[in-house]
């Protein structure tokens, strides 16, 4: 298992500028819905409204701590992250992480509505995040840092 890692300013910078520049995409039943840190979108709060929820979060298992791992290793994780979703019975879609410059490959994500800011916490740091993605009707999604 990594240790989180100690990030210099400079690492932590551009790893910010990383995460800002990400497509987050939540395949939506019909339609996929693009979301973007710092920009509210309205489709999610209507998706929100619909399931009852008050905010959301979009966590990945994918390559902890920002080490690449392998497709299979990556899947597995994936895997375990859906099932404990499941046990904890929040409504979720599965989302995509998505390098607008396509340097670096997609990650599966889950979209999850209504476990609250602590719980998203907690399960971002389960599966070894630098960071989340957490969002709260009618506002602007922000990006949550999970290093200490």
């Amino acid at each position: 298992m990594p240790f989180p890692p100690k990030l210099s300013p400079q690492q932590y910078t551009a790893l910010e500028l990383v995460y800002q520049q990400t497509l987050y995409e939540v395949l939506a039943h019909e339609r996929t819905i693009t979301v973007r840190v710092d920009i509210r979108n309205v489709e999610l709060d209507y998706l929100l409204q619909r399931h009852q929820r008050t905010d959301w979060t979009i966590v990945t298992a994918y390559n902890p701590y920002s080490q690449q791992l392998s497709a299979a290793e990556n899947e597995l994780r994936n895997m375990a992250l859906t099932a404990v979703v499941e046990q904890s019975s929040f409504p979720y879609l599965k989302a995509i992480g998505r390098d607008p410059s396509g340097e670096w490959t997609p990650e599966s994500s889950l979209f999850i509505m209504g476990m609250g800011g602590h719980g998203a916490i907690a399960l971002g740091k389960q599966f070894e995040q630098n960071a989340i993605l957490y969002g709260t009707l009618e506002n602007p999604p922000k990006l949550v840092w999970l290093l200490n």
